[in-house]
């Protein structure tokens, strides 16, 4: 009798509630993060050093110096995992815990004997020479993968746009054929897996090889002003231009395909901007020198 009642009474439960209201889950999500730096190796320290936690909104920026500049230390050992951070100088890296981090992490100083079984690439800072009409730029690296890869790209700061010089490649060098101006360099590098990957940027004028101007002149030939230019490339193109700063407009712009070293000028008396431009053999602006004049006939003067 007791056993049928509680069958009675299960399914009256069942079929005289609609809807069932549950209290409300009070539990919160982890709001915090902690960071123990744990293991320092002889060659390098971390700082801060010690057990430090944060809200899980708070960035929080460790530093790596690498004391003896040996290239076993490579970089992070972030949670047992060789993270090698952004490089700051030749012997300092940092490393950000991003906001939104929780849980607890160890970080360390991470050499190359701890991780075995993985990659790890280090840049270590670029190289460059001079080219008949380019630049070959280089970038000496730190790795135990026997194929890492290298993409190479330019930020130009004149049209803020970007542009890749070598994509995904074996090569560690590429030849470079931009003009004449201020850029950023930047070399991106991985490993064979994608795995490991890091990058580096440099600050870099850009003179296109040996086409760039060895030398100018200027001087009275008679009642005229005799100007020439020289380049390191032979096949260079040499252009002239004068702009009168008096009347604002330009008084003197030679032929594109230009192929004389010399031009012969009559001014009137005033103030100019003389402006000697080089082009690679291919028509890229490879460099340029720009001289103030004061002319008040016969006597001129430069600056």
């Amino acid at each position: 009798m007791k056993k049928g009642l509680a069958i009675i009474i299960s399914v009256m439960l069942m079929v005289g509630q609609s809807s069932f209201v549950f209290a409300e889950d009070t539990s919160k999500e982890e709001s915090t993060y902690t960071v123990d730096t744990t293991f320092i190796c002889n060659a390098a320290t971390v700082t801060p050093i010690g057990v430090y936690t944060y809200p899980s909104e708070q960035q929080a920026t460790y530093t790596l110096t690498n004391t003896y500049g040996g290239e076993d230390v490579v970089g992070f050992e972030v949670d047992g995992k060789l993270v090698e951070g952004t490089n700051k100088s030749g012997n300092t890296m940092e490393y950000t815990f991003p906001a939104g981090t929780v849980g607890n992490h160890t970080l360390g100083a991470g050499i190359a004997s701890d991780f075995p079984d993985g990659y790890y690439v280090q840049l270590k800072g670029f190289t460059w020479e001079y080219r008949g009409d380019s630049i070959a730029v280089g970038s000496a690296y730190y790795t135990q993968d026997s194929n890492p890869q290298f993409k190479w790209e330019v930020y130009d700061i004149a049209k803020n746009e970007w542009t890749t010089i070598q994509d995904w490649s074996s090569s560690n060098w590429v030849d470079w054929k931009g003009e004449n101006g201020d850029y950023w360099l930047h070399c991106s590098m991985r490993s064979e897996d994608k795995l490991a990957t890091t990058s580096q940027t440099m600050a870099f004028h850009y003179v296109a090889g040996n086409s760039q101007i060895t030398g100018t002149y200027a001087g009275w030939d008679a009642d005229k002003i005799l100007l020439g230019v020289t380049a390191g490339n032979s096949d260079a193109t040499l252009q002239f231009k004068i702009y009168n700063l008096d009347t604002k407009q330009w008084v003197y712009l030679t032929d594109s395909k230009n192929t004389s070293n010399w031009i012969t000028w009559s001014p009137e008396q005033g103030n100019y901007w003389v402006h000697y431009e080089s082009y690679t053999p291919d028509g890229r602006l490879a460099d340029t020198r720009t001289y103030c004049f004061a002319v008040n006939t016969p006597t001129i003067f430069t600056n």
